[in-house]
């Protein structure tokens, strides 16, 4: 019942892992399910997801009242930034970023737009990341297929993002 709480906890205490990751992504049931008033009591007839649709109740009310043109893409960033605030509050995340040891990122990407979108901890903006090639290469003989990206991705390590919408283009919801 607690699965993803007990591997968050595994990856940040005994893996030490430095950086978190919350990708959400374009066409979302869930933040469709929450827009069109699934219900999120338990005599709906789904146990766990009315539960889980619940959780963005806040964001949803708070991207209503906003007036967005587009609220499905609105409450799939604003379910990022609920999901990175909701991790924040288990006190190893919170003690791992207080002690400079985790950091936590918000990405959002969907297919029919073939861009990531990463969220710039600065401003809470979501960024184009510009020149993000990934290719995916066929070889006739074998069938096999392969992906290569760009230099950018290339480190074993880590990779870096811009941090300025003067690197990449700036979202507004």
């Amino acid at each position: 019942m607690h699965g993803v709480s007990a591997a968050l906890e595994y990856a940040v205490k005994a893996l030490k892992v430095e950086h978190i990751v919350i990708m959400g992504h374009g066409g979302c049931g869930g933040v469709k399910a929450s827009l069109d008033g699934v219900s999120t009591s338990k005599d709906s007839g789904f146990e766990f997801i009315g539960q889980w649709v619940g959780l963005l109740d806040d964001a949803r009310e708070k991207v209503i009242n906003s007036g967005s043109v587009n609220p499905q893409y609105a409450l799939e960033l604003e379910g990022i930034e609920t999901s990175i605030n909701n991790l924040k509050t288990f006190p190893f995340v919170s003690d791992a970023i207080d002690a400079g040891q985790l950091k936590l990122h918000g990405a959002w990407f969907a297919i029919n737009h073939g861009e990531l979108h990463w969220r710039n901890n600065n401003n809470s903006r979501f960024e184009v990341v510009p020149n993000l090639c990934i290719e995916i290469k066929r070889n006739p003989a074998s069938g096999m297929t392969r992906s290569t990206s760009s230099p950018m991705l290339s480190s074993k390590k880590s990779f870096s993002l811009p941090d300025s919408a003067a690197a990449s283009k700036e979202l507004s919801v």
